[in-house]
This record gives C-alpha cells, sequence and structure tokens, in this order.
C-alpha cells in the first residue's frame, strides 16, 4: 500500500554561507524541470519520471523517495514543497517524520559559476541551477529542513 504524503520547507538560503563557508550570491535560485526528485538515504530504487527511471541506485546508498513540485523566493530563503513516499523511505526516518520532526535536506546543484577565491575563503556560487534534494542529518545549512504538512501527518 502506497503512503505518499506532502511536505514543505526551506531547503536553501541565498547570500548566507554554509557551514563549511561557501555561499550562493545569488538573488534566485533555478530550478530543472519541475518536478525535481528527493532522494533520501535507504530509499527506493525505482524511477519516478522518465530522466530517473534509468539512474541506477547505487549513489552513496541513497534512493528515490519522493519530488519537489515548487520552490520560491522569500527574502534569502529558498522554500520549497513536494511528496514523500513514506513506504520507501527506512523505518526510523518514517517514525521522525510522522512524528512531526523536521529533517535536514542537502541540494543538490549544477551549472555552476563561481568568482575568484581569495586566499582560503572558499569561492562564491554567482549562478547554480537546483537538480534535486536529498534528506540529509548534515545539510550545508543547517536550516535546511523539511517537515511533512500538518494534515499529512493525520
Amino acid at each position: 500500500m502506497t503512503d505518499t504524503r506532502s511536505w514543505s520547507g526551506t531547503v536553501a538560503f541565498l547570500n548566507t554561507p554554509t557551514v563549511d563557508g561557501r555561499v550562493l550570491k545569488m538573488s534566485t535560485l533555478p530550478t530543472g524541470k519541475l518536478p525535481l526528485a528527493l532522494y533520501a538515504p535507504g530509499g527506493s530504487s525505482y524511477g519516478l519520471w522518465w530522466r530517473e527511471a534509468t539512474r541506477p541506485i547505487g549513489m552513496n546508498g541513497l534512493g528515490w523517495v519522493g519530488g519537489v513540485y515548487e520552490t520560491e523566493i522569500h527574502g534569502d530563503e529558498v522554500r520549497a514543497a513536494g511528496f514523500i513516499r513514506l513506504d520507501f523511505v527506512a523505518e526510523v526516518l518514517r517514525e521522525r517524520l510522522l512524528a512531526g520532526e523536521s529533517v535536514g535536506v542537502a541540494i543538490d546543484v549544477d551549472g555552476i559559476t563561481t568568482n575568484e577565491s581569495t586566499g582560503s575563503a572558499p569561492p562564491a556560487f554567482t549562478q547554480a541551477t537546483l537538480r534535486r534534494l536529498t534528506i540529509s542529518d548534515n545539510p550545508a545549512w543547517t536550516a535546511s529542513r523539511i517537515t511533512l504538512v500538518p494534515e499529512a501527518l493525520s
């Protein structure tokens, strides 16, 4: 039986350093063609759309668990909403989400352009395209988190 729920949250921050000092020096974060994929450790090897169907699961034990169907910018926050198949995630993650806990997410980007780095500071990303999200206990921004929307908790 499938168990699909909606989620939302802040997934990235513009002009705000990550834990390791990287910065998205941008006024917006474009996305690839929506919906984007949502991955999690121990997720399903099932593909979602044609572009995901041919990817192997062997990406560091990550598997497809859902999708991102909307992104928007609020100030320097990149917010997103989507769905997650709870029947595809590990039991411990499912329990955390159903208890109303928020979980960290990491962004995967490509099409990156950076400015020149000076000294030991990491370069700033001046252009990038969001391609997918991955549930992570170690997101680049500690406040990058998603949670099930309230009606999805019942």
